[in-house]
């Protein structure tokens, strides 16, 4: 039996949180060295004891060559601290990671990029850097900068380029050099729809070929399409390994029960983040209980999002499948104060009764900044379209859609109607 591409035995990464590392080295030494002297600290900060996280914890498996394998998890899951360790751009604390073959990893937009050479030049050095000889690299040039769709700035320095152009470089290069294994993070998400369609059937173009992928996203319907397996990950360590359909289940039951970030939870954080304060269907009306047909209020405090951000909504059933998703792109508005109230409302709830849950993410410049997967639960009960009752997604689906009938009869049907007609149009003539 041959082995596995990817192996790993009990996996761990432990960080130290505390005084140190949170200064420069300098600063850190200097501390250290009065601590260990007794001379007393100018303008030293308040102690405060370390803090030992275990940000993977026993992870175990194993990865069989042309496996599509995706990851998933919340934030601060472990999936990065994962990928990284897999990468080898970190070492684990305890266990090993065994790779076999050659590895593309795509984790950060443009991180292994020159922002002073141009597209093309950063073409053969990252080439160079995943081992490939110039002359492989100068045969695939064309198809890479193709795929990337920047051929009017292939010879531009890359410090101009826009976030979506970086991403589509570093994804041609990173699938086009058919590496044994590749590492994909959430960086798809920068992308529009159209390119990350056509990233997701590169992938399976890719492992078609009996290249291995590791993929990580947030979007659970991108997951369980592409995927072949899916590993959930939760606190560090591994819940769920096997069908994408029942990991994904796992995963949904363990957030289900996850009680969404208030307000004064989320603002104690550093960075941006999001709350919902209240869905409602307008002032005065119950909150978390909405009835179909009739128009839905959600409204969420955000912080750290500044001018030319976004936020998007993501609604799931409870049997994990993504309704909508929808996005406040175009919006324009300003830069947000710490704790600003927004507000998305829908005229027209068409959506089938029953529970859903509410993710949402933000961006800026096309960049992910965060992504909680539950941020509010809330039920539709039951009403009426076109004065049909719609009470369950079984009959008729998850979605519905305003509508209306129209017949038109043809000639015969009409002169059967009334067959004096043309007896007295002839009389008429």
């Amino acid at each position: 039996m041959a082995r596995p591409i990817i192996e790993v035995e009990n996996l761990g990464k432990l960080y130290r949180l505390g005084e140190y590392g949170a200064k420069s080295a300098v600063e850190d030494f200097n501390l250290f060295f009065c601590r260990l002297t007794g001379r007393p600290v100018k303008q030293a900060p308040r102690l405060r004891p370390a803090e030992r996280i275990w940000a993977l914890k026993n992870v175990s498996f194993g990865v069989t060559q042309g496996e599509i394998v995706g990851i998933i998890g919340g934030n601060g899951a472990g999936k990065s601290t994962l990928l990284k360790i897999l990468s080898r751009i970190t070492e684990p604390t305890e266990g090993q990671a065994v790779l076999r073959g050659k590895v593309s990893s795509l984790l950060e937009v443009g991180a292994a990029f020159h922002p002073y050479l141009s597209g093309r030049e950063n073409v053969f050095i990252n080439a160079a850097l995943l081992g490939m000889p110039s002359s492989v690299t100068k045969k695939k040039l064309s198809d890479i900068l193709s795929f990337a769709e920047i051929g009017d700035f292939a010879d531009t320095p890359t410090k101009r380029y826009s976030t979506g152009m970086r991403v589509r470089l570093a994804f041609a290069i990173a699938a086009y050099l058919e590496p044994d294994i590749l590492i994909v993070d959430e960086v798809l998400a920068v992308g529009d729809e159209r390119f990350q369609r056509k990233c997701l059937g590169k992938m399976s173009d890719v492992a078609q070929h009996g290249r291995t992928i590791l993929f990580v996203s947030h979007d659970l319907a991108a997951v369980q399409h592409l995927c072949t397996r899916v590993i959930a990950i939760r606190k560090g360590q591994v819940i769920a390994d096997g069908r994408p359909s029942e990991s994904i289940q796992k995963y949904l039951a363990t957030i289900a029960d996850d009680k969404p970030v208030s307000v004064q939870e989320a603002s104690s954080k550093n960075g941006p983040w999001i709350s919902v304060t209240h869905i409602s269907q307008g002032p005065g009306t119950v909150e978390n209980l909405l009835m179909f047909g009739k128009q839905a209020h959600i409204t969420f405090n955000v912080h750290g999002l500044g001018a030319g951000g976004r936020v998007t909504l993501e609604i799931y059933h409870e049997s994990g499948a993504l309704v909508s998703r929808f996005s406040s792109q175009g919006c324009n508005f300003e830069t947000l104060e710490p704790g600003a109230s927004l507000t998305c409302i829908m005229d027209e709830l068409l959506i089938t009764p029953g529970r859903y849950r509410l993710a949402a993410g933000l961006f800026m410049q096309g960049v992910l900044l965060h992504h909680q997967e539950n941020v509010a639960s809330f039920d539709i009960r039951a009403g009426y379209l076109n004065g049909h009752r719609i009470s369950s997604y079984r009959e008729s689906g998850y979605v519905h859609f305003g509508h209306r009938w129209e017949l038109e009869k043809s000639k015969t049907q009409m002169e059967m109607a009334n067959p004096r007609t043309e007896r007295y149009e002839k009389e008429l003539t």
